[in-house]
Formats: structure tokens, C-alpha cells, sequence
């Protein structure tokens, strides 16, 4: 949205315009990328690819956060023997979604396991990735509340996209950044929701799904 002062839209702006043409209504502007749709390099979106543009991640909320098109497995972390100091413990599963912190647990996971590479923690390979048009340091592990309110309540929608784009994801369990003590971390279910708390260290490899603010 673009404006100058005053006391309209809000009282933000004597006059302002959406960036997408629609109209400014209740305090915001429509949403010009909504959950599903293909986000690309150049910051734009649509339902459907367009393959004169590089594609990067599928929208998960509306105007704000994409997940990666890059779905691997692997373990959260090279043991079960840390603490992450900064991140809230959640030992119960009615806990575990309140936590959006996915940005700050990221970097919290990172000090703790400094000697980490991006072949065996996850925080470590999403904060390492990046794409055409982002960068290092930009894309990080979501919390359980995002995963759970983002993947799993969008899921159908989420993977429509991903199949679009040649990304098939079967049903699978996501780990998040939350953390339920030094041994275990949270995980959800794309498939029930079913929430579960595994070894950090598991050598079976949970699907990582890197977030970005757009």
C-alpha cells in the first residue's frame, strides 16, 4: 500500500492505493498471494506455473510466509544431548502449536549445535538455503504452531501447489523447531495432524519444510 499522512485508511494516510489495484477496505488491502498459489523469484504469484519465471515456494499464508519447493529428509539435529537454550519447552501436545518462533528457535538451534552441518540438523540446512532472488540466512525452520496452522490445516491446498511445480510430498510427518526437552523435538502429520515428539538424533529423516517471510 502506498500513501502519504492524514487520517484516512486507518488513519494511517490522507489518501492511499493497494499495490494490486483493489481496494483498501477494513484496515487492509486484498491479498495478492493466497495459500496455494506458486510464488516466484520476482515476487510475484499465481495459481497456475508460469514457466517464464523461476519458481521458488507455494504460498502458506496469505501475503506473508512460502515454503520451499525443496521438501528433504533428514535429522533434526546430531544428538539428543542439547538443551537449546531460548526456546521455550512444550511437553504437551495442546502446548506445542501456541509456539510461532520458528525465526528465533532457527537461530537459537544454530548456536547451540554450532558444529552442525546442513547434511544433519535441519535448522541448519533451512537458515543455509536459498534460492534465486534470496539468500542465506533469510529462509529458517518453522515452529510447531506454523507448521500445524500452515502445512497441516492447508494441506490440500499447499499440495496442490507443490505438485504443480514437480514437488510430490506423500503424507508425511514435519519437523518443527519446537522443542520438547534435550532429547526430543515436535513434529505433525500432514496427513491427521497427529503430533508426535521423536529423537533429535533419529536417523530416520523427517521432512523439512524452510519458511520465508515474503
Amino acid at each position: 500500500m502506498t500513501g502519504g499522512v492524514g487520517t484516512s485508511c486507518g488513519g494511517k494516510y490522507a489518501s492511499c492505493t493497494c499495490l494490486n489495484g483493489g481496494t483498501f477496505n477494513n484496515g487492509e488491502c486484498p491479498p495478492v498471494c493466497t495459500v496455494g498459489m506458486i510464488y516466484y523469484s520476482d515476487k510475484s504469484c499465481s495459481e497456475e506455473v508460469d514457466a517464464t519465471k523461476t519458481a521458488i515456494g507455494v504460498v502458506v499464508k496469505d501475503n506473508t510466509l512460502i515454503v520451499a519447493l525443496n521438501i528433504p529428509d533428514m535429522r533434526w539435529a546430531s544428538n539428543i544431548n542439547t538443551d537449546v537454550s531460548g526456546i521455550t519447552n512444550y511437553t504437551s501436545s495442546s502446548d506445542a502449536p501456541k509456539d510461532y518462533n520458528g525465526k528465533a528457535n532457527t537461530l537459537a538451534i544454530l548456536e547451540a549445535y554450532s558444529s552442525d552441518t546442513t547434511s544433519d540438523n535441519a535448522a541448519v540446512y533451512c537458515n543455509s538455503y536459498s534460492t534465486i532472488g534470496t539468500s542465506n540466512g533469510e529462509w529458517y525452520l518453522p515452529a510447531m504452531g506454523e507448521l500445524y496452522t500452515y502445512v497441516y490445516n492447508n494441506y490440500e491446498k499447499v499440495k496442490a501447489g507443490w505438485d504443480k511445480i514437480g514437488t510430490t510430498i506423500s503424507d508425511t510427518y514435519f519437523a518443527s523447531s519446537s522443542e520438547y526437552d534435550s532429547t526430543y523435538f515436535w513434529s505433525v502429520n500432514s496427513n491427521n495432524g497427529t503430533m508426535g515428539c521423536d529423537y533429535k538424533n533419529e536417523v530416520y529423516g523427517f521432512s523439512i519444510a524452510c519458511f520465508l517471510e515474503i
